[in-house]
């Protein structure tokens, strides 16, 4: 996760503009935070892979 923030923040991933624009205006330790809160956040049932086989077809 932090690794894909970084990379919209530094406008290497797409991302809506506004999200690039946010991670622009933290500082490393505010967007560090923030990025610990969002992984605590629970993911809704219909976002969750199939199996534990599945993987991210962006990643291959």
């Amino acid at each position: 996760m932090k690794r894909q923030a970084r990379l919209a923040r530094d406008r290497l991933r797409r991302v809506e503009p506004i999200m690039a624009d946010l991670f622009t205006t933290l500082s490393e330790q505010d967007f560090d935070q923030v990025l610990n809160y969002v992984s605590y956040l629970p993911v809704p049932v219909s976002d969750l892979a199939p199996d534990t086989a599945w993987r991210n077809p962006d990643f291959k």
